[in-house]
Formats: structure tokens, C-alpha cells, sequence
């Protein structure tokens, strides 16, 4: 099986960092839209649970970089 291409490791790398990053912001806007503009509380729990979990993930993910 043919190893991938450290270049194409450090760039599958960033992209997966950039988009976990703006799916973290989305996350925080709807669940401010829920929380203030709607007030759904009970909508409100499971988005800041998803949020923490994906802020732990790109804690994670910043420790594991690909070798040059």
C-alpha cells in the first residue's frame, strides 16, 4: 500500500483544523441564537456539550501533527 505524500498529510492536516474551527464557530452562533433570540434552553444543552467536545477534539488535533 503506497504511503501518502507528507505534503498531502500537512494539508489533509490544516483543512480538517480550518473546518473543525468553523463548524465550532457555527455551533456557538446557533447556540446563541437559541439561547438569546428564542430562549430554547432545552436546545441549548446538547449544543454545548457537541461545542465542548469539538474544542477538546481540536485540543487534541493540535498535539498530533503529521512528520515532514
Amino acid at each position: 500500500m503506497n504511503q501518502p505524500e507528507p505534503n498531502e498529510l500537512t494539508k489533509r492536516y490544516r483543512m480538517t483544523r480550518f473546518l473543525m474551527v468553523i463548524v465550532l464557530a457555527v455551533q456557538l452562533f446557533v447556540l446563541a441564537a437559541y439561547y438569546f433570540k428564542e430562549k430554547q434552553t432545552v436546545l441549548a444543552f446538547p449544543m454545548i456539550v457537541n461545542s465542548l467536545f469539538l474544542a477538546l477534539a481540536l485540543t487534541h488535533l493540535r498535539h498530533i501533527k503529521p512528520r515532514d
